[in-house]
């Protein structure tokens, strides 16, 4: 081949790639667009998805680095192994991963606009399906639309008039009033020597 065709070929190759390049971060800003922060109404599910004993090896195999993935990745700390990371810390680390709400670095949906607006709004496939954004199987929600679905909202554990205990997955979450805590603290300093 002579060089003008090589030189031709190189350039259909590079031009072609930066398109594509260029599609494909387009359609990941794409999909940080949506904006929900109400459909949901209770957090994620918080237990070990990949195995308590996946996440205790992992742990074992080497605790700095599966403590720094408890600390940095949403979907790890949240869903993963969320219950080996901590359950009762689970309110603070999801606080923390979206302090930014919806311009979170973690605020981002998986899936398309179009597949996350179907599962959103419960047509096509997901019609007859238990799956939603909301309730027990809040944790695949978390998973592929977490933006559309409204999880980016950093207060989701906590209300004006109270908070989300963390709960194991299958097991609808806890709502505590406020003035049951109280209640619950008064006995216990009561009871206390």
């Amino acid at each position: 081949m002579s060089m003008k065709v090589l030189a031709l070929l190189l350039v259909i190759i590079l031009s072609s790639t930066a398109s594509v390049f260029s599609f494909t971060i387009t359609a990941l800003k794409r999909y940080r667009y949506s904006n929900h922060t109400d459909v949901t109404t209770v957090p994620p599910c918080c237990s070990d998805l990949i195995g308590s004993l996946t996440c205790k090896r992992l742990n074992d195999r080497d605790p700095l680095v599966f403590n720094r993935r408890c600390q940095k990745e949403a979907d790890f700390s949240m869903i993963q192994c969320c219950n080996s990371c901590g359950l009762d810390d689970a309110p603070e680390r999801y606080a923390k991963f979206f302090d930014a709400n919806t311009d979170s670095e973690h605020c981002f949906d998986r899936m398309s606009p179009n597949f996350c607006a179907k599962f959103l709004n419960k047509r096509d496939f997901w019609s007859s399906s238990i799956w939603s954004c909301d309730g027990i199987s809040a944790n695949l929600a978390f998973r592929i639309c977490r933006r559309t679905c409204g999880f980016c909202n950093k207060n989701l554990y906590s209300k004006d008039d109270g908070y989300y205990q963390p709960t194991p997955c299958g097991i609808a979450p806890e709502f505590i009033p406020y003035s049951k805590k109280a209640e619950m603290l008064k006995r216990y300093k009561s009871n206390s020597f």
